[in-house]
């Protein structure tokens, strides 16, 4: 779509119907001004529609686009910026993120009360250190995310079990 023109003070309305058939990119010309969009999905599967703006004169029948998938239920606990911002806070069951089959690590220093006091406080605190971030990097190497730790213990998530 490619604005031209004056500025039109009615409002204009671009209808898009998601069907069977893939189609490419749609090029029309609309007045600057304020755009309504009619989506409709004829299909029982979800669809994307997508808004760009692109440089003039670029051909954009060369152009692949290829979209990350999308942020949902299973993939928003396991995203270190959602586990740094929301650090203190739980999704409870009720509040409608169904999670069924995601990956969860957990691990735990085995005699770390025995190495406190044989090593002292602080040289076994350092360990325990190195520990988590050997793991922080595992995890995150493998796509995973660090939930929390309690103690010496890691528990971690992976979106697939082969993340693992």
């Amino acid at each position: 779509m490619r604005l031209a023109g004056e500025p039109d003070s009615i409002p204009q309305i671009v209808s898009v119907t998601y069907g069977d058939q893939l189609h490419g990119p749609v090029i029309r010309e609309m007045a600057p001004g304020k755009l309504t969009f009619a989506l409709t999905n004829e299909t029982p599967e979800r669809g994307m529609f997508v808004i760009a703006v692109l440089p003039e004169g670029l051909d954009i029948g060369s152009i692949s686009i290829r979209f990350a998938p999308f942020l949902n239920g299973k993939r928003l606990p396991g995203k270190k910026t959602f586990r740094d911002l929301f650090r203190s806070e739980t999704i409870k069951a009720h509040e409608g993120i169904g999670v069924r089959d995601i990956a969860r690590l957990f691990t735990d220093v085995k005699g770390s009360t025995a190495l406190y006091d044989r090593i002292g406080d602080l040289n076994a605190f350092a360990l325990v250190q190195r520990h988590f971030d050997l793991l922080q990097d595992i995890i995150t190497r493998h796509d995973g995310a660090v939930i929390k730790t309690i103690g010496d213990a890691v528990m971690a998530t992976f979106l697939e079990p082969g993340d693992r």
